[in-house]
């Protein structure tokens, strides 16, 4: 057995057990803002008037994505099931496509 020693009793000591319910976050000490603030007094908005601004058609700055539409539509893969049957699908257009360019190709040619 190990023998027990004052440098290991130290660094044992030191450590500190986090519980889920611990109330003193040991690691994170917090910080300190010193910068100015850059609020702007009564430029704030309610939501009533939020909405009517929106129903009015005003836009405001919140940001705003527009969705992405593509040619084809995106799959719904469940299970391992619908991925091997997507999987055989796009087999098949490759193959098809591929049919497709060797007929236009020999066409040319020809």
């Amino acid at each position: 057995m190990k023998k027990v020693t004052d440098s290991t009793k130290k660094v044992f000591s030191k450590t500190k057990i986090r519980k889920q319910f611990t109330s003193k976050p040991y690691d994170f000490p917090g910080e300190v803002n010193n910068s100015p603030s850059m609020t702007i007094p009564d430029m704030t908005l309610g939501v009533k008037q939020l909405l009517l601004n929106h129903t009015r058609g005003i836009h405001s700055d919140v940001g705003y994505n527009e969705p992405m539409y593509f040619d084809q539509e995106i799959p719904i893969i469940n299970d391992l099931t619908d991925l091997d049957d997507y999987r055989q699908d796009l087999k098949n257009r490759e193959k098809a496509l591929n049919d497709k360019i060797k007929d236009d190709h020999n066409k040319n040619t020809t």
